[in-house]
């Protein structure tokens, strides 16, 4: 295991443990899916199922790009 995909394990631990914590306190679905989501999303990270439109919004979040 490397460090990114130790990174991406540990983000989608966090994730379900959200997720259960939230469905152990009768959380809305809407919380429990979100925290679904996030571990899934770490989990595609590392077996590299992200798309192109992922990426490009990384690449907006981080980099500020001007007219």
């Amino acid at each position: 295991i490397n460090s990114r995909h130790e990174f991406h394990l540990n983000t989608a631990k966090v994730s379900l443990d959200r997720a259960h914590q939230n469905m152990e306190t009768k959380e809305p679905p809407e919380i429990v899916s979100s925290d679904l989501r996030s571990s899934l999303y770490a989990i595609a990270e590392i077996v590299g199922e992200t798309s192109n439109e992922d990426v490009l919004d990384r690449l907006f979040q981080n980099f500020c790009i001007g007219k």
